[in-house]
């Protein structure tokens, strides 16, 4: 079929929405403009094999089968002719869902063509984008809604007079007010501190209103502290950040308010706090001109005190080894840090009978003089009875215990590792007081502790002290420490 026989020539040629006409009875499309193809992705060739229901969704065919046999039958149809447009979904090449804005007209052919045949005109103008701009600004709006109401400020939304149209239930809460009696008021009725309509027409400054409504919707105009009147007609300071809003269609004033009673409570504590600073302030300079004079009293016995623990550091040494014995096939280093100008640890050689030779570490509890006095009175016991001769390991311990246990401070022990090494025989023999495990590395590079059990000197008399024995092979080395060296943060 021709435009032409239907009447519609010049507007089916000139158009630029889509124009489709199909036969009433069978729905057959009949024609097709290329503004149809755009919108359904069907070719003219293509759409000619259609019915109009192919281009319905599923959900609505049946009230569309009703509709075009009523007006097959009738010629009349609740939508043919009408000044109303209508829009719905359609469906296009591909089973994708458009949505259309079409008119639909009834049209019969002119000249000689059966006139009984009746034919409906369909105009459509695809509004998919503006659909879904619409569905994206009632998404928006829902969402504005709902943090509207979830929102843990106060919120009151007014026109540019000042009416109320709309608040949330913590403004209602903190008001007093039901909401249909929020709706009642002006601003003016709760906010103690706001400028009348009239007094912002008179005022030469622009306010914070005027700006709020010559911003673009969603900016902040700035922030009002003020204060609000309850139903009861007790006031309460608040903090409102007022901007301008789209509400409906209409640039309207929204104002979120915060209750800042507490913060008003906690500045003044903060202003009280500081006057009494300031107080404790001249208070305290008092108190620091005596307190530098006492410095500099305690400094001076700093220094002499310093002086005494230097000298008592070079006593301390006078009786540590000066240097390691020499024992053929073996080779000796000791090292010495204290971790103050005195320190308890010690250590020591003892020269024995039948070229053995006797090596001990130790530790007195504590640090500076007391520890260093302990760690002196030890090391001579411990010399004392180890070069007595025929006295093992275990025994020298268990007797230097027994004479330190009387005279050792009260909290204060020494931790010792006694061994002997017999040189003929690569044996060492060794017994342990508590003291750091000390290790033997084997020639395989592999390390095994020499661990014997035994208490701390000084703490307790009559205790037993386990000894034990290894052989030294060539190759191997043993390693004997105190505490300083695992506690160290440094090199």
């Amino acid at each position: 079929m021709d435009p032409q026989d239907l009447g519609i020539g010049r507007l089916f040629e000139r158009i630029q929405d889509a124009v489709i006409v199909a036969v009433a009875k069978t729905q057959r499309i009949v024609l097709w403009n290329p503004a149809a193809t755009n919108i359904f992705g069907y070719s003219a060739s293509e759409a000619l094999e259609l019915r109009v229901e192919d281009l319905v969704p599923e959900y609505l065919k049946d009230q569309h089968r009703t509709g075009i046999v009523r007006y097959a039958e009738t010629g009349h149809g609740p939508y043919i002719d009408s000044h109303r447009s209508l829009e719905l979904p359609a469906i296009r090449k591909g089973s994708k869902e458009v949505y259309v804005e079409l008119s639909l007209s009834s049209i019969g052919p002119e000249g000689g063509i059966d006139s009984n045949e009746r034919f409906v005109l369909a105009i459509i103008h695809d509004i998919t984008d503006r659909k879904q701009a619409e569905k994206e600004l009632q998404e928006s709006q829902r969402r504005f809604k709902q943090l509207f109401d979830q929102s843990v400020d106060a919120l009151i939304v007014h026109d540019n007079h000042g009416r109320i149209v709309d608040c949330n239930q913590e403004a209602c809460r903190s008001l007093g007010y039901s909401h249909e009696e929020m709706l009642s008021l002006y601003v003016k009725d709760i906010d103690t501190n706001l400028i009348s309509s009239e007094g912002r027409q008179r005022t030469t400054e622009p306010t914070l209103w005027h700006r709020a409504m010559a911003g673009e919707p969603g900016t902040l105009a700035g922030v009002h502290y003020g204060g609000h009147r309850r139903k009861d007609g007790t006031t309460f300071p608040v903090e409102v950040h007022v901007g301008s809003v789209d509400y409906g269609g209409r640039q309207m004033i929204l104002a979120s308010i915060r209750d800042i009673t507490e913060r008003k409570r906690i500045e003044e504590e903060v202003r009280q706090l500081n006057k009494d600073l300031e107080k404790r302030v001249a208070e305290r300079t008092e108190q620091l001109k005596i307190a530098m004079a006492k410095q500099q009293e305690e400094a001076r016995e700093r220094q002499r005190i310093e002086q005494e623990l230097q000298v008592a550091r070079l006593i301390q040494q006078t009786l540590l080894p000066k240097s390691a014995p020499e024992l053929e096939g073996y080779q000796i280093a000791a090292h010495y840090q204290p971790a103050r100008e005195v320190g308890g640890d010690f250590y020591d050689f003892f020269e024995l009978d039948d070229g053995r030779l006797g090596l001990v570490v130790g530790d007195a509890s504590g640090k500076g003089i007391p520890a260093a006095l302990v760690m002196a009175n030890t090391r001579s016991v411990l010399r004392t009875v180890a070069q007595r001769g025929g006295v093992a390991p275990g025994e020298v311990l268990a007797e230097a215990n027994e004479i330190l246990y009387p005279d050792i401070p009260p909290n204060m022990f020494i931790t010792c590792f006694y061994g002997v090494l017999g040189p003929s025989s690569d044996t060492f023999t060794y017994a342990n007081a508590g003291h750091d495990v000390p290790y033997v590395r084997h020639g395989s590079g592999h390390a095994q502790e020499l661990r014997a059990r035994g208490m701390p000197l000084g703490l307790m008399p009559g205790m037993p002290y386990e000894e034990k024995q290894t052989i030294l092979q060539v190759g191997e080395a043993a390693l004997l420490y105190s505490d300083g060296l695992v506690e160290a943060h440094g090199p």
